[in-house]
């Protein structure tokens, strides 16, 4: 894979349930699909902005993993994926210029989804620590 950049991407959704097709050839492939939400933490409003979502098509190749993946992850599935990026840049029929970000040698990975917890008690109780110089702190 020499000069395909490496690409991990820590937060994913599958926007699609995998899809196995059979080639000419009789080789299986499955084909994932997932988006990925950038946010930028904007400091004037103390929120998360939402940036454009980013897509990617990921091709796996091996029955193993096709059947690991077919058996445990489906449409709105919250995973990681580590592999390498190639980008397809195509004109459709109607003349659009488009382009495709395909994810090769993959490895996905479940994860969990995150609690929503508002404060837990240590927050609660130590909200005031970051506001401590180091001439005050308790060591």
């Amino acid at each position: 894979m020499a000069g395909k950049p490496y690409i991990i991407i820590d937060r994913a959704r599958l926007v699609a349930d995998p899809e196995t097709r059979t080639t000419k050839s009789g080789q299986q492939v499955m084909s994932l699909r997932i988006a990925v939400n950038p946010s930028t933490y904007n400091k004037q409003t103390k929120q998360w902005d939402d940036d454009e979502p980013q897509f990617y098509n990921i091709t796996e190749w091996d029955s193993k993993r096709q059947q690991q993946y077919a058996a445990n992850i489906s449409k709105g599935t919250n995973v990681s994926v580590i592999g390498y990026l190639d980008i397809n840049k195509y004109q459709t029929q109607s003349g659009e210029q488009r382009t495709e970000n395909i994810i090769t040698k993959a490895h996905i990975s479940l994860l969990m989804r995150q609690p929503t917890v508002e404060n837990t008690p240590y927050e609660q109780e130590n909200s005031n620590m970051s506001s401590t110089s180091f001439d005050e702190a308790p060591f």
